[in-house]
C-alpha cells in the first residue's frame, strides 16, 4: 500500500459525471472515462487520499486498508516513455524492499500501448501496476495500480483489466458545477 502511495503521488482532484455506460472524470486539463465492474464502486471523493483520481473499492472497509483497492490517475507531460517509467519504478522498489519480485503480467486495452508487471514482497503487499499511453504526440500517460496484501484472486484481476481497457482519454472540457 506504502509503494501505492508513492506511485500514485500528487493527484489533483477531480470531478465526475456519469454517463450510461462510464463514469467520466474532469481534473485539470484533462478528461476522461472509465467504467466500474460489476460489484466494484468507483469514487473520486477519497481518491486523492490515495494519490488518484479516481479509486475502485468493493467495501469501504478497503479506504481503511483492510481490502483491495485499484487506482487511476492520469499524468501530464509525461518525459520518459511508458517502459522508462516502470523501470525506474522497479529500480525504487529495489531500493526500498530487497526481497522484492517482478512478474510479468498480462494487460491490454484496445487502443492504447500498455506495459505492466507484478511487485510483490510476501506477507507485505501485491501490487499490479500498468502505465498506458494514449499515443505519439499526447502527454497524457493513465498509471493504474491494484493493491493487495495477498496475490489479486482471479475476480480482482478480471476488474482491474476490465478498468484498464476501459480508459479512454477525452477531449478536456470545464468540470460540471457540483
Amino acid at each position: 500500500m506504502v509503494a501505492a502511495l508513492v506511485l500514485l503521488a500528487c493527484a489533483a482532484p477531480a470531478r465526475a459525471e456519469r454517463q450510461a455506460d462510464r463514469i467520466i472524470v474532469h481534473g485539470d486539463g484533462f478528461t476522461f472515462g472509465v467504467k466500474e465492474p460489476p460489484a466494484w464502486r468507483g469514487d473520486l471523493v477519497h481518491a486523492p487520499r490515495f494519490g488518484a483520481h479516481v479509486l475502485f473499492y468493493q467495501t469501504k472497509h478497503a479506504l481503511r486498508g483492510n481490502a483491495t483497492l485499484i487506482m487511476v490517475r492520469v499524468s501530464r507531460n509525461a518525459a520518459n516513455d511508458a517502459a522508462q517509467d516502470l523501470q525506474s519504478d522497479m529500480d525504487d522498489y529495489r531500493r526500498r524492499f530487497g526481497g522484492v519480485a517482478f512478474r510479468d503480467l498480462a494487460v491490454s486495452h484496445p487502443e492504447y500501448a500498455c506495459v505492466a508487471k507484478e511487485l510483490a514482497v510476501e506477507n507485505l503487499f501485491h501490487e499490479y501496476l500498468t502505465y498506458l499511453s494514449p499515443g505519439r504526440g499526447r502527454t497524457e500517460r493513465f498509471a493504474a495500480a491494484l493493491n493487495t496484501e495477498a496475490a489479486a484472486s482471479a475476480a480482482e484481476l478480471e476488474a482491474y483489466r476490465a478498468i484498464v481497457e476501459s480508459l479512454v482519454l477525452l477531449e478536456a472540457t470545464s468540470a460540471p458545477a457540483p
